[in-house]
C-alpha cells in the first residue's frame, strides 16, 4: 500500500539492530527517532524502549533544554543508553510528517556533534550512539 519503504528493514538496519541487542546491558534504554526498526526480538523485556517523536512526555526538553540535553537527562537515567537512528525510521518521519524530515536531519546532526554523544556503531543504513561517560561502548 506504498508503505514499503518504511516497512521493509535493509539486512543493514537488521544488522544494527542485532548489534545493539547483543551489546547493550540488561535495564539499559533504547531510544529511537520512530518505532520503525527491527525491534523487540531478542531480549527484549530486557530493555526499556522510547522513541523521540512518539514517546511520552518524558523526551520533550525542559525550559532552556535543548533536545540533546533532554534525551542526555533521560538516558542518564538508566545504567546505560543508546540511540539508534534507522533508514527506515528517516523513512517513516518522510512518509507520515510526525516532523518534518528536515528536522530529523537536524537532530541527528546535534547528536553527532554533542559532547554528550559517542558514535559506537554505524553502516549505511543505521547508526548508533550512547552517552560519552556511561561506560558503555563496543561490546559487552
Amino acid at each position: 500500500y506504498g508503505k514499503e519503504r518504511m516497512y521493509y528493514f535493509t539486512q543493514k538496519e537488521v544488522d544494527a539492530a542485532e548489534y545493539l541487542y547483543h551489546n547493550a546491558p540488561p535495564r539499559s534504554i533504547l531510544v529511537s527517532a520512530t518505532w520503525d526498526y527491527p525491534s523487540l526480538f531478542h531480549n527484549y523485556d530486557n530493555f526499556d524502549y522510547m522513541s523521540i517523536c512518539c514517546g511520552p512526555s518524558k523526551v520533550l526538553p525542559r525550559a532552556q533544554e535543548t533536545l540533546v540535553d533532554a534525551l542526555a537527562r533521560l538516558m542518564r537515567q538508566y545504567p546505560a543508553g543508546y540511540l539508534i537512528f534507522t533508514r527506515s525510521q528517516r523513512a517513516h518521519m518522510e512518509m507520515s510528517g510526525l516532523i518534518p524530515s528536515v528536522q530529523l536531519q537536524s537532530i541527528e546532526q546535534s547528536i553527532r556533534r554533542s559532547k554528550e554523544f559517542k558514535l559506537i556503531y554505524m553502516n549505511e543504513d543505521a547508526e548508533i550512539f550512547t552517552l560519552v561517560n556511561s561506560g558503555v561502548g563496543v561490546g559487552k
